[in-house]
């Protein structure tokens, strides 16, 4: 059973990823007048939410292998998913100074 929910919550943690990716994509689709059937791809989707399941299946063998507390494991993803986000912050202010 652990390894079914680390699969799901793998999957939703990437779902959280896809939407803020999905949001951005739409308010750009938005200015340059595209719209969602042109730019938007439900087999990316889905594997990116299968690659998403995978990385908590990862995430809980590096639990059981490298004998992980479940607060550090926690923390290397909030690193990891803060980055990310502070890094898609910058670019999307730094595009908004340019224009």
């Amino acid at each position: 059973m652990r390894l079914f929910e680390s699969f799901i919550f793998g999957v939703l943690g990437q779902g959280i990823r896809a939407l803020i990716g999905i949001k951005k994509q739409l308010e750009e689709a938005n200015k340059s007048g595209k719209n969602f059937e042109n730019w938007f791809n439900l087999k990316l989707l889905l594997v990116s939410l299968i690659l998403g399941g995978i990385a908590g299946i990862i995430g809980l063998m590096l639990l059981n292998v490298l004998n992980l507390e479940v607060s550090k494991l926690i923390i290397m993803g909030a690193g990891y998913t803060g980055a990310d986000f502070i890094e898609g912050v910058l670019k999307s202010q730094v595009k908004k100074l340019v224009e």
